[in-house]
C-alpha cells in the first residue's frame, strides 16, 4: 500500500509529507506505514498501516513525523548567517527510540573539507525519555551551543547548553 501511494512521500526516513494536489480541498486522505506517526501540526499520535484523513487549508502541508523522530528546528532566518539569540529545539516526538546526528557548518564555505564544522550526536531512549547528547569525533571542538529541548504532548521544555561532553537529560 505504501509503496503504491503516489501523492505523498517520505522526506528523510521520519518525515512523511502529503501535499494537497486537488483545488478546494477540504480534506486529506493519505496512507501512513506501519508504526506510531504524529500530526506534526496538531501533536496528535496516530498509529499508522492505515488510511488517515486530516482538514487541510492553503497554509497546512500535511506533514506526519515518525515516531522517534528527533526534529532540529531553527529558528526563522532570512539567510544562513543572520545572527539570532534563539536557540535551536531538539522536538522529539515519543512512542519509539530514535537518533540524530546534527550537522553544522559555516553555511558559505567550503571548510567543512578541512574540519570546519561540528557534530552532535543525539539519542532519545523513549522508555526511560531520556535524551543523550554527545560530541563527535572529527570536525572542530564544540563551544557551548544553546538548545532548547520539548517532547512532544508533553508540556514546558528544557533549556541546555550542550559543551561537548556527554550530556544525558531526563525529559
Amino acid at each position: 500500500k505504501a509503496v503504491a501511494t503516489e501523492d505523498a512521500y517520505l522526506w528523510g526516513d521520519r518525515l512523511l509529507v502529503a501535499p494537497v494536489v486537488e483545488q478546494g480541498a477540504k480534506q486529506r486522505t493519505t496512507y501512513l506505514p506501519r508504526g506510531g506517526w504524529w500530526d506534526y501540526w496538531a501533536n496528535d499520535h496516530i498509529e499508522g498501516g492505515r488510511e488517515v484523513a486530516r482538514d487541510v487549508d492553503l497554509d497546512t502541508l500535511p506533514l506526519y513525523v515518525k515516531a522517534g523522530a528527533i526534529l532540529p528546528i531553527g529558528p526563522i532566518r532570512q539567510y544562513a548567517q543572520e545572527a539570532s539569540n534563539e536557540p535551536l529545539t531538539l522536538r522529539i516526538y515519543p512512542g519509539a527510540d530514535g537518533t540524530l546526528s546534527l550537522y553544522d557548518d559555516d553555511g558559505s564555505s567550503f571548510r567543512y573539507e578541512q574540519g570546519e564544522f561540528t557534530r552532535i550526536e543525539c539519542s532519545w531512549n523513549n522508555k526511560d525519555r531520556i535524551l543523550t547528547l554527545q560530541g563527535s569525533a572529527g570536525g572542530r571542538p564544540l563551544t557551548n551551543k544553546a538548545l532548547s529541548i520539548e517532547v512532544v504532548s508533553t508540556p514546558g521544555s528544557k533549556q541546555v547548553t550542550f559543551s561537548g561532553q556527554m550530556t544525558s537529560i531526563r525529559l
